[in-house]
């Protein structure tokens, strides 16, 4: 009967050293939930990126639809790599 009282608080620490150690390194854990809020801004930071890329697609598209010769002139012969002899060539890093 003496050996359970020595049991009960080891049990107790056990108990809470597992639940301690899951409440930080789990899946569910302090750390994980770190690492999602870092992942959390890395997403939100790409979807500002897209928006701005279709903000600027959109703008195009407008000019195009409302016949802008020189934009579409100048999306056909990018896309078709093609231009003139005289034609001068500004080169940037996309």
């Amino acid at each position: 009967m003496r050996h359970i009282f020595h049991v009960i608080p080891a049990l107790c620490i056990l108990i809470s050293v597992y639940f301690g150690y899951h409440g930080i390194y789990g899946n569910h854990g302090l750390l994980r939930l770190k690492q999602l809020n870092i992942e959390v801004s890395e997403a939100q930071q790409n979807l500002m990126n897209l928006k701005a890329e279709v903000s600027d697609l959109k703008i195009k598209v407008d000019a195009i639809k409302m016949g802008s010769r020189d934009l579409i002139e100048e999306e056909l012969l990018r896309v078709l790599n093609m231009g003139q002899a005289d034609d001068l060539v500004v080169l940037d890093a996309q």
